[in-house]
């Protein structure tokens, strides 16, 4: 048995925003795009020293119909319509999309939201063949690198197989802005898949 997580990113108000993800630990896989390929617990990526234009083995980044998503719910039940470009940066941006992130030699997954509509919301993917196993713990840390008075969310969402509908993981919702989370402030997540 596969199981598929993935990120979504919510605008909830439509306008850049930027969040990071700065290490993974274990588990996730996304939508119905170019699935990656699964990877076997234990299972811990770490995003290098420099910046990137490509996915490590077993991660997607993929864009999403009626992008940007305003809502939280929005973004949990949307569908992909295609694969996302990484592109390199060592500087925050203004322009929605991923980009493969290193500033002090620390490579990180980031996520710029705006009202683009092709990239405005994004989503980070990635597989882990859990065939066998359970307690499953997807650990990942969500670093705020421009802090805007518009919230901006993540969520942990999981499924069995490529395809199928998705289930949100209890805790997983991260929905800040500039009023309780500065530059730099980083959010770390230790979850349990359910059975």
């Amino acid at each position: 048995m596969k199981i598929d997580t993935f990120f979504n990113l919510i605008d909830n108000i439509r306008h850049p925003f930027a969040v990071l993800i700065t290490s993974l630990s274990i588990s996730v896989n996304a939508y119905a795009q170019t699935n990656p390929t699964p990877q076997t617990p234990p299972f811990s990526q770490n995003f290098g020293t420099t910046t990137f234009t490509s996915s490590p083995t077993g991660f997607a980044c993929w864009t999403i119909n009626s992008s940007p998503a305003g809502s939280q719910a929005t973004a949990e039940s949307s569908t992909t319509n295609g694969n996302a470009s990484i592109t390199a940066a060592s500087t925050s941006q203004t322009t929605g999309g991923c980009y493969g992130y290193a500033t002090s030699s620390n490579g990180r997954f980031y996520i710029q939201t705006s009202s683009n509509a092709t990239n405005g919301t994004n989503q980070l993917a990635a597989a882990i063949d859990a065939t066998g196993l359970g307690n499953i713990v997807v650990a990942y840390d969500v670093e705020m690198i421009s802090a805007n008075p518009r919230t901006i969310g993540v969520v942990l969402q999981y499924r069995l197989g490529t395809s199928g509908s998705w289930t949100t993981v209890s805790g997983s919702v991260y929905a800040h802005n500039s009023s309780d989370r500065s530059n730099g402030n980083i959010d770390s997540y230790n979850l349990t898949l359910p059975a």
